[in-house]
């Protein structure tokens, strides 16, 4: 099905400030061809202006990183390091496998076919900026110019270039939202597998809050962390919850689950999840509160013999500030129907109306709630749980199970991560960053807006400054006697993502440590390429999600 290739260009030995030089010399040449056309046209010079105001935009950008390389610039980091000459590398070679599914023109060809849309969005909404204050008129006007711009594809390329000089954050996270526009999402449901359960629900927070003072005191306390010894880590992941104080249930008369909430915007006493299931769930809708379990019989629950004794829990991606469960369903409920388990997806609160660890107390509680109640209320019987999530959603649930290891709680049978952030400190710089400077979709501009709106980093805005090295904000800075505790983890990335070489550094740490760990990487294909999974538009992606269902199936019991 897919070709296995050996050249392994992980870009150990290329050091970052050669490739970042190969960058600037290209975008001089660019740039000064842009200026020559300008001076030697007699016409649409506001078209060549946008490009080369775009190019000095990207050059002030690579200052930014030949600043930072030069600062943090180490002879013996992972990625200066040779691959023939470095046993790490060997290592990470021996538990890493690249496919290359499809000739790069074919795949190229697709992407850049998907980008002119992108393209178009980019264009419409810097024509529409003025009206991001009024809806109605922003969707008007919004449509009005993707009208135009679809039959002029040069303008097109002029208005987005301007639109990137200086992108503003509200319009970018419109186009990112449009994925969740509920005219998108019926447009699209002929393309979406067909499926027996997909229901909201709002379930209600029972636990303490994981707050930022929280998470700073188990980030002290992780340093002198001491692992369970082998029998008393198999007793933690026997039972569903530990004896930790913190754990004690929050008493108050709110129900435990709501199929509807008016007020679910504003509500900070529920999360709304997304339950996808092969076949019907038979939901108990007699349990309200926790009284209401204590005088019910387990043994009333009818158990489907048949039924696996697994579920998914599923975090999705969308850089911290944008998407939910909604966007991510042209794969979810495929892997619903063919690993024929049920699946939990989160839709955890956005940045930057909330900042960290708000969305990680909202899948915290998320999985506890699953843990204690979805047995009775869903007629699920499980032991194990596969734990899944792509790009901002690789990053929380890597948070989570250190969450879980420092709080004793059960964790995953294996975390399956597609192509993670893994950390919110754009001052360390690896390579692949480099991809965000061609990248329309994880933008530099946005990979910022992302970091700083998810850590709170603006303080324009009264937020508080948080420590970007923060263990939970950035799990590839986990401690090692941590680290030590951590189920097996499958990553899913791609060569063209900016976020990739991050990968390289977990992967460093857990192989030295023994760990479990493999990563796949498919060449050609950008980041978020779960997302362009539908058949009839690219079949490429849509043969690596049934691989990655396949890989998934593995433990599945």
């Amino acid at each position: 099905m897919f070709e296995i290739y050996d050249n392994i260009d992980f870009i150990p030995g290329l050091i970052p400030i050669t490739i970042c030089f190969n960058c600037i010399e290209m975008n001089v040449i660019d740039t000064i061809k842009c200026f020559q056309n300008i001076i030697d046209s007699n016409y649409q010079k506001k078209h060549l202006i946008m490009i080369f105001l775009s190019n000095l935009s990207k050059l002030n950008s690579l200052a930014f990183f030949i600043n930072n390389i030069c600062i943090s610039f180490n002879k013996d980091d992972l990625l200066n390091q040779k691959e023939n000459d470095s046993s790490i590398w060997k290592c990470i070679k021996e538990h890493s496998i690249k496919y290359h599914p499809y000739n790069k023109d074919i795949i190229d060809n697709k992407i850049n076919k998907f980008m002119d849309f992108v393209k178009i969005g980019y264009a419409s909404i810097s024509k529409s900026k003025s009206n991001l204050n009024n809806k109605f008129l922003l969707y008007t006007s919004f449509g009005m110019y993707s009208t135009l711009f679809f039959f002029n594809k040069k303008g097109t390329l002029s208005e987005s270039n301007n639109f990137l000089i200086a992108p503003q954050f509200e319009a970018i996270r419109f186009i990112w939202n449009m994925l969740d526009n509920p005219i998108y999402l019926e447009l699209i449901k002929v393309l979406l597998p067909s499926i027996k359960y997909n229901q909201t629900f709002y379930i209600k927070r029972t636990q303490k809050e994981i707050d930022i003072k929280l998470v700073e005191d188990l980030c002290e306390k992780a340093k002198t962390f001491n692992p369970f010894n082998e029998e008393e880590n198999k007793k933690i992941n026997d039972i569903f919850l530990g004896e930790n104080n913190e754990n004690k249930y929050i008493e108050n008369n709110l129900p435990l689950i709501k199929e509807k909430n008016k007020d679910s915007k504003t509500d900070e006493n529920y999360v709304k999840i997304k339950v996808y299931n092969y076949e019907k769930l038979k939901f108990n809708s007699n349990i309200k509160k926790e009284s209401d379990i204590l005088n019910f019989d387990i043994k009333d629950i009818p158990i489907n013999g048949d039924r696996k004794k697994t579920i998914m829990f599923h975090v999705h991606g969308g850089g911290f500030i944008a998407m939910s469960p909604n966007s991510h369903e042209n794969y979810t409920l495929k892997w619903a129907n063919n690993l024929k388990i049920p699946i939990f997806s989160i839709d955890y609160r956005l940045s930057p109306e909330v900042a960290f660890p708000k969305a990680l107390d909202d899948i915290y509680q998320s999985y506890i709630w699953i843990l204690k109640y979805s047995k009775i209320i869903f007629n699920i019987e499980f032991n194990e749980i596969i734990m899944a999530g792509d790009s901002a959603g690789g990053n929380l649930i890597l948070s989570l199970t250190y969450l879980l290891i420092m709080k004793q709680i059960k964790l995953p049978k294996i975390i399956f991560m597609f192509y993670p952030a893994l950390k919110m400190d754009i001052n360390t710089i690896v390579p692949s960053y480099l991809n965000s400077m061609t990248d329309l979709i994880l933008e530099y501009h946005l990979l910022l807006f992302c970091i700083d709106s998810y850590s709170g980093k603006k303080t324009d805005n009264g937020k508080v400054v948080t420590n970007t090295r923060n263990k939970f904000l950035s799990p590839l800075f986990m401690d090692d006697n941590v680290l030590k505790l951590l189920p097996p983890i499958r990553i899913f990335g791609c060569s063209c993502d900016p976020l990739r070489d991050d990968t390289f550094y977990l992967m460093e740490k857990l192989l030295k440590l023994n760990k479990d760990i493999f990563f796949y990487e498919f060449k050609y294909f950008p980041h978020g390429f779960l997302n362009y999974d539908f058949k009839m538009i690219f079949p490429e992606c849509s043969l690596i999600t049934n691989m990655i269902s396949k890989e998934i199936e593995a433990f599945v019991k």
